[in-house]
């Protein structure tokens, strides 16, 4: 993960995540073990094949950016394709299904995304591969939001196409807690 302390558009850009995969372990897997191409609505969970340290809790300050896209190995040797960031409230206050309302406080509704039935923040990616989200402003005394965001993807091995999943955490803070 890098990190970019740059303006755009008015609001800091926070975090890059670029994923990065172990290409041939996971030619490997998909080749030699798992037979199933997966689907986008029940992909393969490849934590284990991704490089990027993802351990731990992102955090990003309210008012900031991040961004999510496969590093240039990964887009070129596995067509890895990154389809949408499925963003998940994870909070133990949490209402029993966070509604747009609720996502409203935390994220800039002028982001590509759709708030799903089940409380879930979907942002779809751009025609690069990139997933952008911005945060919005929270006042110092909100308290954070802790969220899972998986990544969902596709990937060619051998010109057959699986649909995969990373699903790391996050928090989004005022930037004083």
């Amino acid at each position: 993960m890098s990190e970019k302390t740059s303006l755009e558009n008015g609001s800091l850009v926070a975090k890059e995540i670029k994923l990065s995969l172990h290409v041939k372990n996971i030619n490997e897997y998909l080749t030699d073990m798992y037979k199933q191409p997966g689907t986008p609505v029940e992909p393969i969970v490849i934590d284990q094949f991704v490089k990027t340290d993802l351990s731990g809790i992102f955090e990003i300050q309210s008012g900031e950016t991040f961004t999510v896209e496969f590093d240039k190995k990964a887009k070129t040797k596995l067509k890895a394709e990154l389809l949408f960031l499925q963003i998940q409230n994870m909070t133990k206050r949490k209402a029993d299904i966070f509604d747009e309302i609720a996502w409203a406080k935390y994220f800039n509704k002028a982001n590509d995304h759709v708030v799903a039935p089940n409380g879930c923040y979907y942002v779809k990616s751009d025609n690069d591969g990139k997933v952008t989200a911005s945060t919005m402003k929270l006042a110092p005394t909100d308290k954070p939001l802790l969220f899972s965001y998986y990544a969902v993807f596709s990937i060619k091995v051998d010109n057959k196409k699986y649909y995969c999943i990373i699903d790391p955490f996050g928090k989004i803070t005022s930037g004083t807690s």
